[in-house]
Parts: structure tokens; C-alpha cells; sequence
């Protein structure tokens, strides 16, 4: 199968704008309800219907679902607002995805496991703590009992390397270079993962006909201490002349949150590998990337 064009619903976020980059603003029509990009076409999941959207993008090869609010802090704040969004809305769009026969790629969360036990496969048993996470489950069996070809896709933290996106280890070395202390979680584990491996993965899947839940994540399990000591020692190393900051460990307790944050969601993806025939950048890739694509100012002499 060869992609022609496909839907991303709430596609302005890290892993709609790698998609884009990948496919071309041509064949990667993607919709935003308040972050809008050049080229994004507008749509509120909560009072628009989805299938004028559908049938304006026209012929698709898959319709990828990634509207909803995902700061565990406002799903567990604003529980009815967030299942109106993640829930309520996916069905809305599986509805009129599965009436036109369209692929759906559902993009799920880590957060559906507990955390207790880590290195979780496809065959686990999900079991949220977080608000956010059920709100994900919930949808994942709507789109499960889709009478049309779907994939689930369980993502990890999806990491970006272009300075100011956002993101852990860009974030990270930003502040490092401005001489700040960074205090970071020793204590929890995940499995990050590059945005455009995320996009190119997600469109393998789709490409290959995949069918039944994935996890997208990257090859290493690490807490943001280690990603924080990775990114420190790049610096150190391929940047010696520049003043760094310290990094400072500190546990998840000390980070106040509205519910507590599960401490080991590692993936393991075996089954994604296996399917797309793709491994995915490690974290050194990662560090590395973020690293090479910083500004660095010269110094100043004294």
C-alpha cells in the first residue's frame, strides 16, 4: 500500500507537525481547534460535526484520531470537559470513519498502565491511575469495536530535537546552557521516542495494513535523571567551552500534582518492530540530535 493523503484530527501538535513534515502539507490535510499552522484547517471536535471534514479532505487512505486534552492536570480537574473531548468526539469520528470505510489510527497513551511493573507489552493488562488514562482506555475499546481496520497506537513521550519545541531533552539542554539547576525525576521511567521515528512508524503501520493495538515508543526505558545526565554529558563533551548548569536529582513526590503519576510506563516494542521493521533512534540518537541542532552563541571574552 502506498500512502496518498490522510486526516489528522487535532493535528497540531509535535506528532501532527512530524507527519506533516513527512507526507507534505498536501497529503497530510491536519485540523486544530486552537493551535492553528499555516495550512491547518479548522475544527472544534466539541461543536462541529466531523463529517463535513472527512468528505472536504478527500480521497483518504486512513484518518488518524489525536484530538483531546492531554495534560493529566485538566482531565483530572475538568473530568466531564475531557471525556466530552477524548471520548465522546473519538466516537463521534469512528462513527463517520466507519461508515466510509476509512482506516483509523487511534493515538493512546502510555498512561492506560499503572506504572507498577514497567517493560509492559501489548498482552498486558492496562490499568490507569490517572484520569487521562481511563479517559484513553475508554476510548481505545470504542475504537476497537470499529467495523473498519484499526490501530491502536500506545505512545510514550514523544520527544522533538528543534530548540524551543517543548520537549524533555530540547528543554532541558536550554536551560543547562543558561546555567540553570534542573531538578528531575529519578523516579520515573518511560520510553522516549523521536518525532519523526513516531511519524514514520505510525505511518508504516497504516502502510502495512496493521491491525489491533502497538505500542510507539523508543528501544530504552529511562528515568528523566538519566535523560538529564545523557544531555549534560553531550554538552560537556562536544560543547566544553560553554558554562553549564547542574543537574539536580529530585524524586516525583516533590513535583505537586492532582493525581498521582504512574513511575514505570517502559514499553516494550517488539511487536511494532516486528511489524514495521523499523527500530527506532535511542536515546543517545535523541541527545544527539537536540544537541547538534542548538544555537550556541559565542562567547565573550573576559
Amino acid at each position: 500500500m502506498t500512502i496518498g493523503r490522510i486526516l489528522v484530527l487535532g493535528g497540531t501538535g509535535i506528532l501532527g507537525q512530524a507527519l506533516t513534515r513527512r507526507l507534505g502539507p498536501d497529503r497530510c490535510i491536519t485540523t486544530g481547534r486552537h493551535r492553528r499552522f499555516a495550512g491547518t484547517v479548522p475544527f472544534d471536535a466539541l461543536t462541529e460535526a466531523v463529517e463535513p471534514v472527512i468528505d472536504g479532505a478527500g480521497g483518504l487512505d486512513g484518518v488518524f484520531l489525536m484530538m483531546g486534552l492531554t495534560s493529566p492536570d485538566i482531565c483530572a480537574a475538568r473530568p466531564q470537559d475531557a471525556w466530552q473531548l477524548n471520548v465522546e468526539a473519538v466516537h463521534r469520528a469512528v462513527q463517520a470513519c466507519t461508515a466510509r470505510g476509512l482506516p483509523i489510527v487511534f493515538l493512546s497513551s502510555e498512561v492506560v498502565y499503572d506504572g507498577q511493573q514497567g517493560a509492559y507489552r501489548e498482552t498486558d493488562a492496562p490499568a490507569p491511575l490517572l484520569t487521562y488514562g481511563r479517559l484513553k482506555l475508554e476510548a481505545e475499546a470504542i475504537v476497537a469495536a470499529a467495523r473498519t481496520r484499526t490501530v491502536i497506537a500506545r505512545c510514550a513521550r514523544v520527544l522533538g530535537s528543534t530548540p524551543g519545541d517543548g520537549t524533555l531533552v530540547t528543554d532541558l539542554m536550554a536551560r543547562l546552557r543558561r546555567g540553570e539547576t534542573v531538578h528531575v525525576a529519578a523516579d520515573q521511567r518511560f520510553s522516549p521516542l523521536l518525532d519523526d521515528d513516531a511519524a514514520s512508524l505510525l505511518l508504516g503501520l497504516l502502510q502495512t495494513k496493521a491491525n489491533g493495538i502497538f505500542h510507539l515508543a523508543g528501544p530504552d526505558g529511562l528515568s528523566r535523571l538519566e535523560i538529564a545526565e545523557k544531555s549534560r554529558r553531550w554538552l560537556e563533551k562536544h560543547r566544553p567551552a560553554w558554562p553549564l548548569g547542574k543537574v539536580q536529582p529530585a524524586l516525583m513526590r516533590d513535583f505537586p500534582t492532582l493525581e498521582p503519576r504512574p513511575r514505570d510506563v517502559s514499553l516494550r516494542i517488539d511487536r511494532l518492530t516486528a511489524a514495521v521493521s523499523m527500530v527506532p533512534t535511542d536515546i543517545d540518537g535523541i541527545v544527539a540530535a537536540c544537541g547538534m541542532r542548538q544555537t550556541y552563541p559565542p562567547l565573550r571574552s573576559i
